[in-house]
């Protein structure tokens, strides 16, 4: 399940991206595929994909729409031994209960498929480290500052099949579910 920041967010963060790129070897989303994930399922029973839309609809539909600002660069598990490189998204704590909503939902609607590993953190991901950077490197990416970005209006959810590929997973939305009050996005 994800969020899409839309093109607008896309327009505004590429020559961002384009620069680092250019900067830092690492395995860079491309910039159509940005999303924001409000919960990873890993492979899913074809069978339990009617409960799971019934989840996601429900979620969606307890939810108002929201709005989200692009906030500082992370890393996962942390700048250590940094895996990814994401910017924080911040949304006043309604991306987080919009999560929890999924969770719930789930929990109700789709029982013994687990709880979601670790908690939520509200993030777009822009890279994979490949290997370690050297440590100036490292240092020098951690000091970038992520660029001012318009707030993104948040109307619905999507439903993202991730199909890994040689370049690079590709991400392709299967259902959209919108926000209580909202058109579908």
């Amino acid at each position: 399940m994800a969020v899409d920041p839309g093109e607008r967010f896309r327009a505004e963060v590429s020559p961002c991206l384009d620069a680092w790129r250019a900067r830092w070897d690492l395995g860079w989303a491309r910039t159509e595929q940005l999303h924001v994930t409000l919960r990873f399922l890993g492979d899913w029973p074809p069978e339990r994909l009617d409960d799971l839309r019934a989840a996601l609809a429900a979620a969606a539909g307890e939810t108002p729409p929201l709005s989200m600002q692009a906030g500082g660069l992370e890393a996962f598990p942390g700048w250590r031994r940094p895996r990814v490189l994401f910017l924080q998204m911040e949304s006043g704590g309604a991306l987080e209960a919009l999560a929890a909503r999924i969770a719930d939902a789930m929990a109700r609607r789709c029982p013994g498929l687990g709880a979601a590993a670790g908690g939520f953190r509200a993030h777009l991901t822009l890279a994979r480290f490949r290997a370690g950077l050297p440590p100036r490197e490292l240092a020098a990416l951690r000091r970038e500052t992520a660029p001012r970005l318009s707030g993104i209006d948040v109307t619905g959810i999507r439903l993202v099949q991730s199909t890994l590929a040689p370049g690079g997973a590709r991400h392709e939305t299967r259902a959209v579910f919108p926000l209580a009050g909202a058109a579908a996005p």
